[in-house]
């Protein structure tokens, strides 16, 4: 933030992998996650073994103030046309003491979704768990980036879909209530894999 300069105002869910971290003097992989506001992350994984369907094994919470669905907690820089007295020091605050951080052990396998409001809304845990486990085949790993990418948009589409009614007239159950919200969705899936001198190759900048 301390290195931007532009005005406005966004929700964050930032997630990094961290290699270093050390238990009983063994490397263990770890998943560091930041969040800011009400965007959110689902961490699945197959407990059962390779050929079992996927679980969720950790969910971020959304944060907003006094819980209400058009007041997410934010980072912002706004000018005088806003407010004359706005510092950057507000917004240092709130990420210093507002964000939510969650470190979680990672395993090859691991399923991340990584979604805007417009997701979480929309669709309840065991629905994005459901979808996952539909186009996500147990048994192969790294799955192909095509098997991402078309889950990403199935997300998408359903979120879209409960702000529409059904064949009966009724609109569907969503989190936030029945007929869901219709919001920008912006959504990311990904796995977690070994690293190796390929993808050095491909994603070294």
């Amino acid at each position: 933030f301390e290195h931007t300069r532009s005005l406005g105002s966004l929700t964050v869910v930032l997630a990094i992998m961290d290699n270093s971290t050390k238990i009983h003097g063994k490397r263990h992989p770890m998943i560091a996650i930041v969040t800011v506001g009400d965007c959110e992350l689902l961490i699945l994984r197959r407990l059962q073994g390779k050929m079992s369907r996927l679980e969720s094994i950790c969910h971020t919470e959304m944060q907003r103030i006094d819980g209400h669905a058009q007041t997410p907690l934010q980072i912002a820089r706004v000018d005088e046309r806003i407010d004359e007295a706005f510092d950057d020091s507000i917004t240092i605050e709130v990420i210093e003491r507002g964000s939510a951080v969650h470190c979680v052990s990672a395993y090859e396998g691991d399923i991340l979704v990584m979604g805007s409001d417009g997701v979480f809304d929309n669709l309840f845990l065991d629905e994005i768990t459901a979808l996952c486990n539909a186009f996500l085949p147990p048994g192969q790993s790294p799955l192909a980036e095509a098997h991402l990418s078309a889950l990403a948009q199935e997300i998408v589409r359903a979120c879209h879909g409960k702000t529409r009614p059904g064949p009966n007239g009724q609109y569907p159950d969503a989190p936030i209530g029945r007929g869901g919200k219709k919001d920008d969705t912006s959504v990311v899936v990904a796995e977690v894999v070994q690293w190796t001198s390929a993808h050095e190759r491909r994603w070294a900048p």
